[in-house]
C-alpha cells in the first residue's frame, strides 16, 4: 500500500484534535491542513501555477514546512535554497531553475531587486 503525504495529512486532519506541532501554542493537523490550503490559494493568487517553481531561501521553520506542504497541494515545485548562500550562488539557482516566485527574508530582498525575478 502506498500513501502520499497529502493523503496522510488530510486523514490526520480529519481525526479531531491530533497535534502536529507541540509548543506553547500547539498546532493541530486540522489547523495545518487549513493553513496549507490558504497558502496554496495565496500562491495561485500570486500567479504561481501548477508545475512552476517556487524558490524559498529562509531559515528552517514550521512556516517553511507548511509552505512546502502548500506547494504540494498546489502542484508547485518547491525549491529550498540554503540561506547561507551568497548572492552569486543564489543567482545561479535563479538562472538555472527560473522560479515563478522567490520568497526570501527581508535581508535578501534588496539583492534580488536587480535579478529580474518576482520576489517577496
Amino acid at each position: 500500500m502506498t500513501t502520499d503525504i497529502l493523503s496522510t495529512l488530510r486523514d490526520h486532519a480529519a481525526a479531531s484534535g491530533r497535534v502536529w506541532l507541540q509548543g506553547p501554542a500547539p498546532v493541530t493537523y486540522a489547523e495545518l491542513w487549513a493553513a496549507t490550503g490558504r497558502m496554496a490559494n495565496a500562491l495561485a493568487a500570486l500567479g504561481v501555477r501548477r508545475g512552476e517553481r517556487l524558490m524559498l531561501q529562509v531559515e528552517k521553520s514550521a512556516e517553511a514546512l507548511t509552505l512546502y506542504l502548500a506547494c504540494l497541494r498546489a502542484g508547485v515545485v518547491f525549491l529550498p535554497v540554503n540561506p547561507a548562500y551568497t548572492m552569486a550562488e543564489t543567482r545561479h539557482f535563479l538562472t538555472d531553475a527560473e522560479p515563478a516566485l522567490v520568497l526570501v527574508d527581508d535581508s535578501r530582498l534588496a539583492g534580488l531587486a536587480t535579478a529580474g525575478v518576482k520576489a517577496m
